[in-house]
């Protein structure tokens, strides 16, 4: 496939369905947003605000900026309008009660010493096995939730989650000693030797705001080698696969066939004889992938969003080399 970039979600993407991975990074169908999600981007834009308000010293005027009711409503009142009729009654009530659990932890935005917010990252892989059919290098692509300073040697990287703990993938519960495996953070810790060089050490703290409260832990430098290891082999298999394979097609899997049901937005059928997944599929079985990547996209899946748009202004642009 057609590869030029690799961010955590879609690396999951790809190990979850392949084809999925194939219709949104080589077709170029957008991701829709379900209603959990949504409540989990409005909690997020909360904590946002709060950081901003920090980091710029705004919080000293103790206005509207830093109070929970409005922040809660304007985030509400945009993600409502964005997606109408996605939020449910109470979706409200349920993104404020998320806030005042991040408000009385000792993870509020407010007490924190803030060196970045919704850090976005854009970095080439200076190393052997990441070059692209183009022959340049791939890029590691993401954007890292809240990053603090603990003291002048150690980062604090901090990520909020309003989901389960449970892998969507292979079903493990995540804590302390699983989450280090997890590709979000393995992808996020060789960012952060590119971007912050200057800290010797870095803390990574995953809060599930509704299970589990906060978990800690923290990567050795010899760990590099072997992340950056995972994340080629990742990109090797994707470049080599002509022939990405369905979910829906693997018996193994039966299970977990309600994702392709009732989760995932390329098998709903809606008001369709046929799904986006299925339409799709039979053209790339008829047409192969050259001739199917030049077809034209006729069900507009809405605009790239600000975490996914790497050509705005303010990425962060850099080159990693062990």
């Amino acid at each position: 496939m057609q590869i030029d970039s690799l961010r955590a979600s879609s690396i999951n993407t790809y190990k979850d369905c392949q084809f999925k991975y194939y219709l949104q990074q080589v077709i170029g169908f957008e991701s829709k947003a379900g209603r959990k999600a949504l409540i989990g981007t409005a909690f997020h834009h909360v904590q946002e605000f709060l950081a901003r308000a920090k980091k710029n010293k705004h919080y000293l005027l103790n206005d509207k900026f830093t109070n929970l009711d409005f922040l809660t409503d304007i985030c509400y009142n945009h993600y409502n309008k964005k997606e109408p009729g996605l939020f449910q009654d109470g979706d409200r009530d349920i993104i404020r009660e998320y806030c005042d659990t991040a408000w009385e932890s000792n993870y509020n935005p407010l007490k924190l010493n803030i060196l970045d917010i919704e850090k976005q990252f854009d970095i080439g892989i200076d190393e052997p096995g990441f070059r692209t059919y183009e022959n340049k290098n791939m890029r590691l692509r993401g954007t890292i939730d809240l990053v603090t300073i603990d003291d002048p040697e150690t980062l604090h990287i901090i990520d909020w989650k309003t989901g389960r703990r449970t892998d969507w993938i292979d079903g493990y519960l995540k804590n302390e000693d699983t989450l280090p495996l997890d590709t979000q953070f393995q992808v996020y810790n060789l960012a952060r030797k590119v971007i912050y060089p200057q800290y010797k050490y870095c803390i990574f703290t995953v809060i599930y705001i509704s299970e589990g409260g906060p978990f800690s832990f923290t990567f050795e430098e010899a760990d590099l080698p072997q992340q950056l290891e995972n994340i080629r082999r990742v990109f090797a298999e994707i470049r080599a696969n002509d022939d990405p394979q369905r979910l829906i097609d693997d018996k193994s899997r039966s299970k977990e066939f309600f994702k392709c049901k009732y989760v995932c937005q390329f098998g709903d059928k809606k008001d369709m004889r046929q799904s986006v997944c299925q339409k799709y599929y039979k053209l790339f079985c008829a047409y192969k992938e050259n001739e199917l990547y030049q077809l034209k996209i006729d069900e507009s899946c809405g605009k790239t969003s600000r975490r996914n748009d790497y050509d705005q202004p303010g990425i962060f642009k850099g080159t990693l080399k062990l």
